[in-house]
């Protein structure tokens, strides 16, 4: 076995396969037997002295060991030959450059943060095994003022025991790291959050809201509104419902305006008590919440309905006028005006039953 380095094109070996043989059948060629692995791309062969050289650059990092089968002949009649095995190791030289792992990093952190407060992590790699444990990382600007530092073996961004009170909200760092001969670079973008002291306020703690049964999808329901005393991203607010209610039937907007996801029937049970639990979260993770109560407003969507499709009853020839004959009923799910029912006769027989018979209300009276 041989070791050569990479990259590299020089002498590699010399095999040699002596011959007890004289004169001509003494005389002994050598070469190299194709394979697989096509070794005689990779190396030739003298085929006199047996010197193997390298045919081109050996790359580490696509094969770390070539092995091929050396063959000395001599020159007698008939040719007599041997094999060898020949293995060459290629060891790793340095020869490409170490990568992070994405070309710009983004991180944040608060501006209450302690001294030595961990920021973020950088990681690099390099195809080179021997320089795996000698990469840098090192801070090249933007750190003037010294806020920042950063751990040279492991990448580490930390806020250094230097740093002040009152951090800019942004910093742009360039950061590289180094094998020790080559070098690659990469941006960190530091966003500084201001203290989150502030929760939501919402403007009213409950809502009442009114909206006409069967409303087409996105008709307005009611607009919430909260605000944050803190500035920045801790201010901003985002609107969400916490109940399954709320959010299979309803939508809200980044303005906290509420609008229907579908057409709702005041009928429906499931509908009578309408809740919504709304939550208005700010960018530093607090919290405040409000209750809409939500009333669907009746439109005249059902007929009455009988509560029999057919009534039969039978009165003697001679009954009294104004004796009660029967009693009618029919109901209907509207609310109000659009619920309230009146009656009628109607006829198709020769005799006019509005000429023998009244209904009051409910009751169908003889006249």
């Amino acid at each position: 076995m041989y070791k050569v380095f990479q990259n590299v094109l020089f002498l590699a070996l010399q095999v040699f396969a002596p011959d007890q043989d004289s004169e001509k059948n003494a005389v002994v060629t050598y070469q190299i037997l194709s394979d697989i692995y096509n070794s005689t791309d990779y190396f030739q062969i003298d085929s006199s002295r047996g010197l193997v050289f390298t045919s081109c650059m050996l790359d580490y990092e696509l094969m770390q060991r070539h092995n091929f089968i050396v063959r000395a002949t001599d020159s007698g009649d008939p040719a007599l030959s041997t094999d060898v095995s020949v293995t060459v190791v290629v060891t790793d030289t340095n020869d490409n450059p170490p990568n992070f792992s994405q070309a710009v990093y983004e991180a944040f952190v608060s501006d209450l943060a302690s001294r030595g407060h961990f920021v973020t992590c950088l990681q690099a790699s390099d195809a080179d095994i021997c320089d795996a444990q000698r990469l840098r990382y090192s801070i090249l600007s933007g750190n003037e003022k010294m806020t920042f530092m950063m751990e040279p073996d492991t990448g580490v961004l930390r806020l250094s025991n230097k740093r002040r009170q009152g951090m800019k909200l942004f910093y742009q760092l360039n950061v590289s790291v180094s094998d020790g001969v080559f070098t690659n670079t990469a941006q960190v973008i530091l966003h500084v959050l201001g203290a989150n002291l502030y929760s939501p306020v919402f403007s009213q703690r409950f809502y009442l809201a009114e909206v006409m049964e069967n409303s087409p999808p996105g008709t307005k329901v009611i607009e919430v509104s909260a605000t944050d005393e803190d500035s920045g991203l801790n201010g901003q607010i985002t609107y969400s419902f916490i109940n399954d209610l709320g959010k299979t039937k309803f939508n809200i907007d980044a303005d906290g305006v509420i609008s229907t996801l579908q057409r709702l029937d005041r009928e429906n049970p499931k509908n009578k008590d309408i809740v919504l639990t709304v939550m208005a979260l700010d960018g530093g993770g607090r919290a405040s919440f409000c209750t809409v109560r939500v009333v669907l407003a009746d439109e005249n969507d059902n007929a009455p309905q009988f509560r029999a499709m057919e009534y039969r009853m039978s009165i003697k020839s001679n009954v009294a006028k104004g004796s009660l004959v029967t009693q009618i009923q029919a109901t209907d799910p509207d609310a109000g005006s659009n619920g309230r029912i009146t009656y009628s006769l109607y006829s198709e027989a020769r005799l006019s039953l509005v000429d023998v018979l009244e209904v009051s209300v409910i009751w169908l009276y003889c006249r």
